[in-house]
């Protein structure tokens, strides 16, 4: 195999071949002879016009510009043309006609624009009535920008302001400019980056390349474009003729079946006779034809596949061969299958392969080995078109109740600044009870926490020098010991249990992972890594794989099942309703028929005869997978050999199940999955009792769920029902009680009464449930009313409305799941939360709701889970009996005492080479610096971010995460001022002074002075001295001891440089002791 880690050369090679073919000869040499009409024929699909343009741009130095009529050919040439010319190389005109989206067309009419004037385009991708396009004339032309050009921010600004750019407080789509002190951004159209420009004084400083998700710098340019948005001034107004250079073919594709719409245009724009043409035809014959053969049903899966290629390879020594893979994964699967094969393997998508045996070309794609679903791709510069709402669960709002370590429960009154030691410093402000008040500056910021628990009852303010709040935190100290030894005893049995060590991936488990239909995400493809790397090793697995609806965690488990069955062992997949099991049954099965994998159920859906059999064949190792409910956690289920136990959405079993599901986790591997786990679960892992995968990414082309809150209102319910079924889908209706389902069914049937509706729930027998829920995967009825049982894992992804009556008596988790319903195709769906009396709803209920409705991001569900400490209560946490404690300190300070206290045990309750993490304590150092530090309002205005940032600072566990967050302010906020430089020292010193067990530092004049709390590790106090005062003169300071209880340490330092000489002196210092941070 030739195998490149860059594909450049590989797609160079493929352009050269295809165009020394002698019909692309014949139209490269008719270029030369006239403007008549070349008509060519052979060039059937996608692929190949996208190949036959590339070698246009590449070996003949023409401009195309390609024409549609059908937008589903143009999308799918879309999709391919990207595999040959970067994105940044194409322009795509809108569709004039009215069905696009006027903010789309507006996009895409200035990225086109953009690229043509600034001259970076190869080509333009366009359907046949956009020819008619007005855009603005040349007489405003770009601007460039240049580092050392004279210019101030001000005069910069004002030409942005005429280039009718919009002013935001950040960048985040194309046409915005934001700006701050020295800086501004500007998003240009054309890019696939903003750029970032540093004023000083009248000079352009620098210019950097960013990344608009994280405002930080990807890499620093020496010049760039700036060019006027597009507006529909008519005087301004140019055709799209007047920007085009006179080396342009225009490349008619589909000519033959759309020959009117062809000549029309053509008819209406005299401006073609100037230029080359090209008519592409699917049927008719023409004087330049390719002899190109597809493999359209040619190969049987991977087997047929090796085989053709082994023989095609055999029989053309001199021949090319190449393999276009849609992801990551598939390239990797298959450099590896094909490592002894002479082939090119790409790591680019195209949708379909073909032969062109003149050439001796052999060009395949993975989709014709394993059909996957290849949704056309827009151009990958273009941005989403829904802002996604993301959530902070710790970010702080002013008023917020907020955790003070040594003073209790408060409310957030903002940032204040306040004069200490005769320095001005920025206070976080907390009021108590009776308008007290405490400042807490930067170094004891670590010490407050957002509160976070139940919402029903209000927690009692605290009351400043009263007692009581130590008294609450001993109380809830003391009631933790049992939970963090059961924590610290699954650490221990998790570490010494021998599990078994599966094998490495076996050549049946990469075929079977290339078959899959989809391109997997990258959190994907991060999580099947975890858990094989989890269970190739000699410990049990116990993993929770936490991912949103419809994110890709049952074919996770696929692989992890294939994989414990490669290795002869059995598996387990344990769900908690018989619906679901069934669609697990079907998918697995489905995904497994290739392979000797023997896939079998146990649920309510089997007979009692058949059931015996399967036991049976279990109990002998007949069966690989066995899917069921809790039914199989019964006493007469045996196994032969079980390897891995799979649970799905296990937050929904009882405490019976769980209780039998634990007696399984010491010895063999289990995987949870769940969207959005109760929070015990989820900080079991947080807190490293379990490991922890989470997909994020959600697929490509999937849209957020538009989400309202509705009452009982016919013509909304109509409206939106209607508008489902004229697309062609199915409509969810959630009415959660078996006693009035029948009655809210009828009430449905006289609405729609040309609609076919059922009603299912989980009291109903299954010979009358099995078939109601086939017939509605089988879109034979439109309506589904359903109980609560099709919250977890229903898969029916025409299903793309759905109604939730009553949605304020679900859970948080349980909105989520069933919303999730929906919105599993690239179609846009919509969820209707039903409320009856809005004024009745407790604060609870509405926070529910709001929650539900303002997490529209994908992948959300992982957030929600942690909002949802903060609205269901603890309860479920710890169990019961912790609810109260966790109530009265916080969630997150329960949190830290639970970890003091397995860290206090877990030396003497475990092997010490168990190692549990802890997490890093912040001491109380007390510092007197007399200096200004803080973040100036004229630097960072927004008290958010400033207050962020000092959260931030104040977590800081190394000097590398010191400088890594220094960085990454002077990015974005450009050069810092001095109370910012003293900021960053102080967070320095306070840190070193940790390190290094200072418990006090003290500025005092010509001095500095050093309070040790302790000798860090070592037994002779005659040493530690040596090396102190070894640094000290080292560094060419002047020291002395003062008499004290503890070590106390001073040196002098000079006016000019204190804050510098004692950085420098702690840094020796930790250097010279050898601590290693």
């Amino acid at each position: 195999m030739v195998f490149h880690v860059e594909h450049q050369d590989d797609i160079s090679l493929l352009l050269g071949t295809f165009s020394g073919s002698y019909p692309f000869q014949q139209i490269h040499n008719s270029f030369n002879r006239s403007h008549k009409p070349i008509s060519v024929s052979g060039i059937f699909n996608s692929s190949i016009l996208s190949l036959f343009v590339s070698a246009l741009i590449k070996h003949t130095g023409r401009f195309p510009v390609v024409l549609f009529n059908n937008p589903v050919l143009m999308d799918d040439f879309i999709y391919n043309i990207e595999s040959f010319i970067s994105a940044e190389s194409l322009a795509l005109l809108p569709d004039l006609s009215n069905g696009q989206n006027e903010d789309y067309s507006w996009f895409l009419k200035n990225d086109a624009y953009h690229k043509i004037i600034s001259k970076q385009v190869q080509a333009i991708i366009a359907p046949v009535n956009s020819l008619n396009i007005s855009l603005p004339s040349q007489k405003h032309p770009e601007i460039i920008v240049s580092v050392g050009m004279p210019t101030t921010k001000d005069e910069f600004i004002s030409t942005l302001d005429n280039f009718n750019y919009n002013r935001e407080f950040s960048v985040e789509f194309p046409g915005e400019y934001a700006t701050r002190g020295d800086i501004v951004d500007i998003y240009s159209f054309g890019t696939t980056y903003p750029v970032r420009i540093e004023f000083f004084g009248d000079t352009i400083e620098s210019l950097r390349l960013f990344d608009p998700n994280t405002l930080e710098t990807v890499s620093h340019i020496k010049k760039t474009s700036v060019i006027p948005l597009v507006t529909d001034d008519p005087e301004q107004a140019s055709s799209l003729f007047s920007f085009l250079p006179d080396n342009t073919v225009f490349i008619l594709s589909g000519y033959d079946t759309n020959r009117d719409v062809f000549r029309d245009a053509i008819n209406q724009n005299k401006n073609f006779l100037k230029y080359s043409l090209i008519q592409i035809n699917d049927l008719a014959s023409s004087e330049i034809h390719f002899q190109i053969n597809t493999h359209e049903n040619l190969f049987a899966g991977f087997s047929g596949f090796k085989s053709h290629l082994s023989s095609l390879i055999d029989k053309n020594i001199d021949g090319s061969f190449f393999l276009f893979c849609s992801d990551s994964g598939q390239y990797e699967r298959f450099s590896s299958l094909l490592a002894k094969d002479r082939i090119n393997i790409i790591n680019r998508p195209l949708s379909a392969g073909f032969e062109i045996p003149d050439q001796n070309l052999f060009v395949f794609s993975d989709s014709d080995i394993f059909p996957r679903r290849h949704r056309p791709r827009s151009f990958s510069f273009l941005p989403p078109e829904i802002k996604h709402t993301k959530f902070n669960p710790t970010e702080i709002d002013y008023n917020d109740l907020v955790v003070h370590l040594d003073y209790g429960i408060g409310q957030y009154h903002g940032l204040d600044k306040i004069t200490a030691f005769g320095a001005e410093r920025e206070c976080l402000v907390i009021s108590y009870a009776n308008n007290d008040k405490v400042f807490v500056p930067l170094e004891k910021m670590s010490l407050v926490h957002k509160y976070r628990s139940s919402s029903d009852i209000q927690p009692k303010i605290s009351r400043l020098g009263s007692g009581e709040w130590d008294r609450i935190k001993l109380k809830t100290r003391r009631s933790v010991e049992e939970l963090s030894e059961e924590i610290i005893r699954l650490y221990s049995e998790r570490y010494h249990s021998a599990g078994f060590a599966f094998s490495a991936d076996t050549e049946f488990q990469l075929m079977m992972e290339a078959e899959f239909p989809f391109e997997e995400t990258a959190d994907q493809i991060k999580a099947i890594n975890e858990i094989k790397a989890d269970m190739e090793s000699s410990s049990p697995m116990d993993r929770l794989l936490c991912g949103d609806v419809g994110f890709g965690k049952t074919e996770v488990a696929i692989r992890a099942a294939f994989k414990a069955v490669s290795d002869s062992k059995q598996v387990a997949i344990l769900t908690p309703t018989t619906i679901l099991a069934d669609q697990h049954y079907f998918t697995f099965k489905s995904r497994l028929k290739k392979y000797p994998v023997k896939v079998e159920r146990l649920s309510r859906f089997v007979g009692a005869s058949k059931q015996k059999n399967i036991l049976r064949q279990l109990a002998v190792g007949d069966i690989d997978i066995i899917i069921g409910t809790h039914r199989l956690l019964s006493k007469d289920v045996s196994f032969s050999n079980l390897g891995l136990l799979i649970i799905d959405e296990e937050h929904r079993f009882g405490v019976a199940d769980k209780d039998k599901i634990k007696k399984y986790r010491s010895n063999i591997d289990v995987l949870s999955l769940s969207a959005t786990p109760i929070p015990r679960s989820l900080h079991f892992s947080l807190i490293g009792a379990r490991d922890f995968s989470l997909i994020n990414t959600p697929p490509k082309e999937r849209l957020p769920i538009f989400t309202e809150i509705i009452s009982f209102d016919k013509e909304i319910i109509k409206r939106a029902v209607q508008r489902e079924i004229d697309r062609g889908g199915q409509v969810f209706f959630v009415h959660n009680e078996v006693k009035t389902i029948a009655s809210i069914t009828a009430t449905l049937k006289q609405m729609f009464p040309d609609l076919d509706i059922q009603y299912v729930h989980g009291q109903m027998s299954e010979k009358i449930l099995e078939p109601i829920m086939l017939d509605f995967v089988n879109n034979k009825i439109q309506i589904l009313v359903t109980t609560a049982i099709i919250e977890s894992g229903i898969d029916i992804p025409n299903a793309n409305t759905i109604f939730i009556n009553k949605a304020h008596k679900f859970g948080l988790s349980q909105l989520y799941q069933l919303r999730g319903r929906v919105g599993r195709l690239d179609r846009q769906a919509y969820a209707y939360l039903i409320v009856s009396n809005p004024s009745r709803l407790t604060p609870k209920a509405i926070r529910r709701l709001q929650s539900i409705k303002r997490h529209t991001s994908l992948g959300s569900g992982y957030l929600i889970s942690m909002e949802d400490l903060e609205i269901r209560g603890a309860g479920n946490i710890f169990g019961v009996e912790q609810s109260g404690n966790i109530h009265a300190v916080g969630y997150d300070l329960y949190i830290k005492i639970l970890q003091d206290a397995i860290d206090n045990l877990k030396d003497h309750k475990t092997d010490r080479n168990v190692e549990v993490p802890e997490q890093p304590h912040k001491k109380d150092i007390s510092i007197i610096f007399p200096f200004p530090a803080f973040i100036p309002e004229s630097y960072i205005p927004s008290e958010s971010l400033r207050l962020s940032y000092y959260q931030q600072l104040t977590s800081a566990d190394n000097f590398g995460d010191i400088d890594s967050i220094r960085h990454r302010i002077l990015d974005i906020f450009g050069k810092c001022p001095t109370e910012m430089d003293n900021l960053f020292s102080l967070v320095f010193i306070r840190l070193a002074c940790i390190h290094l067990n200072i418990n006090k530092l003290k500025f005092d004049k010509e001095l500095c002075l050093f309070h040790f709390e302790s000798l860090i590790n070592f037994n002779n106090p005659n040493d530690f001295i040596s090396i102190l005062k070894d640094t000290a003169s080292s560094s060419g300071l002047s020291y002395k001891f003062i008499p004290s209880d503890n070590l106390v340490m001073a040196i002098y330092i000079n006016k000019q440089q204190k804050i510098d000489m004692v950085k420098q002196f702690l840094y020796h210092l930790e250097v010279n002791l050898n601590l290693g941070r």
